[in-house]
């Protein structure tokens, strides 16, 4: 009994601590999902252009000199491509966070060049973070954006909650001998039907 409580408890706590974050994933997964009208936001953006003159670092990796010229700007976010163009002599940085995109290109002698800012609604905040896991770049470096660090972790606690919620769920079930049929029923029908569609995807 003294183990069934603690189950329980941990269900209980686990449930409730990552339920926002588990909540937050599944309406941006439905929003990725599904291209509804109600959550347009990229015909809503609103973009700006502007002159800039900054100093380009001679020394350090690219990143360090990418990060430098940003923060002159005070740009931040996920550095997600990043390229040296030898035959110009410009180097063009482009940045994603929830909610903004940012693009300078800069002549690395001059200083002198173009910072472009793509501003999106709220409704692009959702999606936007579910897919900010830092891996999607140019760069070794990934996760180089301290937000993005962050967040991935959060997102692997709301995994390891999800594994927790199922495996605690699957012990109180099996201790409830009331709900063992309807359990086996839902345990077959889930598994089944996820067996089926993978099998299916993968002929």
């Amino acid at each position: 009994m003294v183990v069934a409580r603690l189950i329980r408890r941990v269900h209980v706590v686990v449930g409730l601590a990552a339920g926002a974050l588990v909540l937050l994933f599944a309406v941006s997964g439905l929003m990725l999902n599904h291209r509804w009208a109600l959550w347009e936001f990229w015909s809503e953006r609103v973009e700006r252009v502007q002159q800039v003159r900054v100093e380009v670092p001679r020394v350090g990796s690219e990143l360090e000199r990418a990060r430098s010229v940003l923060s002159q700007m005070k740009v931040q976010g996920e550095v997600t491509y990043l390229v040296h163009d030898s035959d110009s002599d410009t180097l063009e940085i482009r940045t994603t966070r929830p909610g903004r995109l940012a693009t300078v290109r800069v002549h690395n002698a001059s200083g002198e060049g173009r910072l472009t800012i793509v501003d999106l609604n709220g409704w692009s905040l959702l999606p936007g973070l579910h897919v900010l896991s830092g891996l999607h770049s140019n760069l070794a470096e990934k996760k180089n954006w301290i937000g993005t660090a962050v967040w991935s972790a959060m997102m692997d606690a709301t995994v390891l909650a999800l594994v927790l919620l199922v495996g605690t769920g699957l012990y109180l079930w099996a201790a409830a001998p009331a709900d063992r049929r309807v359990g086996m029923l839902a345990l077959a029908f889930g598994t089944g039907s996820a067996a089926a569609v993978l099998w299916v995807l993968c002929q």
